[in-house]
């Protein structure tokens, strides 16, 4: 298993953060990686999901994984795979944690299987700096007077 964790502390309360996690339809507008998200937001719900690298390089991937958690202002989680459960896994997720006057926000993902193995040194290389750019541009979307 491969995991890769990020972590920000964001001058904003949980219930913010949140609000702007959950508003899929506004992610365009600020998310330099997720950059379409499309679903019900209940557990077990099918997601729809195009990533691509902040810097633009590379192609645009889809993704429909499932909801697994959906816990109001704390925990926001989805499973994804490539084809078939074992070959390429991936459990995509967002902590929320209140933190003296802001949260501290967490933004990760656990790998398994026989591709993520083979592509431990792209993960690891790339992955944790596209996370990072999602969550610098949230924080200023949450800290912004105007918004």
């Amino acid at each position: 298993m491969i995991r890769i964790e990020t972590e920000l502390f964001i001058s904003a309360p949980p219930e913010k953060i949140w609000a702007a996690l959950m508003d899929f339809d506004k992610y365009p507008e600020w998310n330099p990686f997720v950059l379409k998200i499309k679903g019900n937001q209940e557990k077990g719900a099918k997601l729809d999901i195009h990533v691509r690298n902040p810097d633009g390089s590379g192609r645009i991937m889809r993704f429909d994984p499932k909801i697994m958690i959906l816990e109001e202002n704390k925990m926001f989680a989805w499973k994804g795979r490539f084809f078939i459960p074992g070959i390429f896994d991936g459990v995509h997720y967002f902590r929320l944690a209140p933190a003296g006057n802001g949260t501290l926000f967490t933004h990760g993902e656990a790998f398994s299987g026989l591709l993520a193995n083979m592509m431990r040194k792209t993960i690891l290389e790339k992955y944790p700096k596209n996370f990072e750019a999602m969550n610098i541009e949230l924080a200023k979307r949450v800290t912004d007077k105007s918004t």
